[in-house]
């Protein structure tokens, strides 16, 4: 998980699960999170190899990965650390 060892965590996140996986040939972490009483996953991919595709690419690549559930709402998030992030799964602990 080292390539992946600078993701920030918002202080009131707790990660209650990591694991490191390859979704058509992107490397990506999966996280289990919750924040506030809201329970969810992230796809986290590194912003150098994901810059050329658009949010709706990024939605697509967490589908195929077979993860998201049917139905479930998807935010995507870019930030200045160089990370992709694609939050779905969303419910309430």
């Amino acid at each position: 998980m080292e390539a992946f060892s600078n993701v920030p965590v918002d202080p009131d996140t707790r990660i209650l699960a990591s694991h490191l996986l390859d979704v058509q040939g992107h490397q990506a972490l999966l996280q289990l999170w919750s924040w506030e009483g809201l329970c969810a996953m992230s796809l986290i991919f590194h912003e150098d190899e994901t810059a050329s595709l658009s949010d709706e690419a990024l939605r697509k690549l967490a589908i195929v990965s077979g993860i998201p559930k049917e139905g479930t709402s998807f935010t995507i998030s870019r930030n200045k650390q160089g990370y992709a992030f694609v939050n779905f799964n969303f419910s309430n602990d």
